[in-house]
């Protein structure tokens, strides 16, 4: 599950909030049009241990549907991991 909020330019979008506040992605940039990029970063003290990570796509015309790809970094600094996302979601 995902709250994402738009405003003017700007966009949030936040996942994975049935465990907000203590181990949901919080992204956060950038909206031209449909298309959105954000980052999120964290110092990897949580749950999951992310690092921080890119998320960038697009929302469909009517708002309803999007599609995007995220880039997380995973674990500690000495051995990172980099996993790789594909999302698609739509409006309840």
């Amino acid at each position: 599950m995902w709250r994402i909020t738009q405003t003017g330019d700007s966009v949030t979008l936040d996942e994975d909030m049935p465990n907000w506040p203590t181990d949901d992605v919080p992204y956060s940039g950038s909206l031209n049009g449909t298309h959105f990029t954000a980052t999120d970063v964290e110092a990897g003290n949580g749950v999951c241990q992310f690092r921080g990570g890119e998320l960038s796509g697009s929302f469909s015309e009517d708002g309803l549907h999007f599609e995007a790809s995220e880039t997380l970094l995973w674990g500690s600094s000495e051995h990172p991991v980099r996993v790789q996302r594909h999302w698609t979601g739509r409006r309840l």
